[in-house]
């Protein structure tokens, strides 16, 4: 268990004017709890998979810099020093 955002996803950050693949702030933490940590970095894989574009949510992933679910998950895992 470890405090967790609860909403994590690219439009809820703001990234680096000079270098946009770093996080520098995490904003709107309204649905900040406790839980399990892999649940921000599945959510944000979730906003991340191409199916989630059919509904035409993609605005904030407009950028070829994001990285697809699948590398945001494998870097999680090795950050984390967790399998996924």
């Amino acid at each position: 268990t470890s405090i967790v955002h609860g909403d994590y996803r690219i439009d809820n950050t703001i990234l680096d004017a000079d270098d946009a693949t770093k996080v520098i702030a995490v904003l709107d933490w309204e649905m900040s709890t406790l839980g399990d940590p892999l649940s921000d970095a599945a959510l944000m894989c979730v906003y991340r998979h191409p199916t989630f574009h059919l509904v035409h949510a993609d605005a904030a992933w407009a950028s070829d810099l994001i990285p697809p679910a699948d590398a945001l998950a494998e870097k999680y895992s090795r950050a984390a020093g967790q399998d996924l």
